[in-house]
């Protein structure tokens, strides 16, 4: 809006459009972060299965209570650095 009214220039549109998509990816990557933090303390209080061979059953195959064998680290989900 501003730049088609001549208040400022494109360079700024860009730079305040990179700003919003940086926090947003920041914003993305806390919540994953306190997505996987819930998993970690429901795993820890006792949730979730223990043993993956023990939720399996000849006649069903896998069940809904699978587990995931491992989550990523929220680090590895960091961007590279230019």
């Amino acid at each position: 809006m501003r730049y088609r009214g001549g208040a400022t220039s494109y360079l700024e549109v860009l730079t305040n459009e990179t700003n919003y998509f940086v926090r947003s990816f920041g914003l993305a990557q806390a919540q994953l972060n306190e997505s996987l933090g819930r998993v970690i303390i429901y795993r820890n209080l006792g949730g979730g299965c223990k043993n993956m061979s023990t939720t399996r059953t000849k006649s069903h195959g896998a069940g809904p209570s699978d587990c995931v064998r491992s989550l990523p680290n929220a680090s590895s989900m960091q961007p590279s650095a230019r």
